[in-house]
């Protein structure tokens, strides 16, 4: 207890508890009233760790800080392993802190004896913080599943439903257009105000993190641009969106997209199932038939701003303008007013817990981390596409700032698409599984029969 009464508790950061032992401490921690949001738990001795009756208790305790709501992962002694690293980055992937800062909490008979285990446990962390690509491999590791059942789940319903308005992007037209990307940082409530109101020249690509925002200004985008597949993803179209605005999406995106009346277009990925997919138009290529050009549309920053300079550069745009876009915190808020995130966290608000509070951390006051380098790559110098901020476009066009309100029409001639779903023999959706079995399981294939 006197161990457990030296910790306090800080929301920034991730504390971990090197040395379980017999696991005294961590049931006085259950019965204290200090309460810790985020724990990281490590034995580094093997023995201990498999002992029948430390696993035994340990099950116990998980039930018991699953029922506090605290988030948790049990380490393996092993730290020099695959799973090891993907247990924390993902982890850090679930409590949205992938740049958190660690707090390391040995048991006074570790920190004695157990100095070198301590030691590399502190190297472990360092390494992860280090490596430049494990934001990339903990989102997959995160998502990799949950984009994979979605995309088997949404090809599925499209081609038994066959909906008219689903389409694949086969190209964009955007030469000698003013390509507008509008994100949700706090910076759109300012600058949605000198958006041109002359829209012949311009398309815009909303993020659906904004789309509330938007129509509550009266803006109708010219397209909606989703990828996420989370499960806060439907929030942002709850009201109902005007079914008349074209959706930009994939298939591993939320399902919610695809039970909507709204036109839906796809985008091409680096996804093996999308690959499976467009090995198949080319072999049944027809020079009549625009399904055998498929393009892949890259993402530099893996965000939905990298995929609208993606589109950008695809359809020729002389330039991209970015408007409510940041990747940092600004008045202490994460995002603009109105977007879905709100409702969501709704039901987690408490009197002690209050909305703002829970609005805040997701970005910090300066970009770091991914954050910083999806900041970089998308502002990185291209011949081709020019990417400009909201106050230098007013500087160049030299217009006055104007309210845009305009009618439910849009203008789709930009998106060239065509129709249908090929059909994919059993054996390849097997072999598919086979080289990829850690993002989906059998039992998922089977059951939309794809095999």
């Amino acid at each position: 207890m006197r161990f457990v009464q030296s910790l306090s508790p800080n929301e920034n950061s991730l504390a971990c508890l090197i040395g379980l032992g017999a696991l005294h401490h961590i049931e006085s921690l259950l019965e204290s009233k200090i309460h810790f949001p985020f724990l990281l738990f490590w034995e580094p001795f093997p023995e201990i760790h498999s002992d029948p009756a430390f696993q035994t208790l340990w099950n116990q305790i998980a039930e018991k800080l699953t029922e506090q709501n605290i988030k948790f992962r049990l380490l393996p002694p092993d730290l020099v392993t695959e799973e090891a690293k993907e247990i924390l980055e993902s982890f850090q992937i679930e409590i949205g802190r992938p740049q958190i800062r660690y707090e390391i909490h040995p048991f006074p008979y570790y920190a004695r004896h157990a100095e070198d285990e301590i030691a590399r446990f502190k190297s472990f962390l360092l390494q992860k913080s280090e490596s430049g690509s494990s934001v990339n491999r903990s989102t997959k590791s995160h998502f990799q599943k949950l984009w994979t059942g979605n995309y088997l789940k949404n090809l599925k319903l499209s081609s038994e439903t066959n909906i008219s308005k689903r389409e694949w992007i086969q190209g964009l037209n955007l030469k000698d257009k003013d390509v507008f990307f509008l994100g949700a940082s706090p910076s759109l409530e300012s600058e949605w105000e000198n958006l041109p109101q002359e829209r012949s020249r311009c398309v815009l690509i909303a993020a659906d993190t904004n789309i509330q925002f938007l129509l509550a200004k009266k803006i109708i985008p010219d397209a909606i641009l989703s990828l996420d597949p989370g499960r806060g993803t439907l929030f942002h179209f709850l009201p109902s969106i005007p079914n008349t605005i074209p959706i930009l999406t994939w298939l591993g995106a939320n399902s919610y997209l695809f039970s909507l009346t709204n036109p839906v277009y796809l985008i091409n990925t680096n996804h093996p199932f999308d690959q499976l997919i467009q090995f198949m138009w080319e072999k049944k290529k027809d020079p009549k038939s625009e399904k055998s050009d498929w393009p892949y549309l890259k993402n530099p920053s893996l965000n939905l701003a990298g995929m609208a300079l993606s589109f950008a550069k695809e359809g020729g745009a002389d330039k991209l303008i970015l408007v409510g876009v940041g990747f940092k915190e600004e008045q202490g808020k994460s995002h603009c007013r109105g977007t879905g995130y709100e409702s969501y966290r709704l039901p987690m608000v408490t009197r002690r817990n209050p909305l703002e509070k829970l609005q805040t951390g997701i970005y910090g006051k300066e970009r770091k981390g991914k954050n910083k380098i999806a900041w970089e790559s998308i502002w990185k110098k291209d011949n081709d596409l020019k990417v400009i901020s909201m106050e230098e476009y007013k500087s160049v066009t030299k217009k006055e700032p104007t309210v845009v309100h305009t009618s439910s029409e849009h203008k789709e001639w930009w998106i060239r698409s065509f129709r249908g779903i090929p059909a994919i023999d059993s054996w390849l959706w097997e072999k598919a599984f086979q080289e990829f079995p850690d993002s989906i399981s059998i039992s998922t294939l089977k059951r939309w029969k794809l095999i």
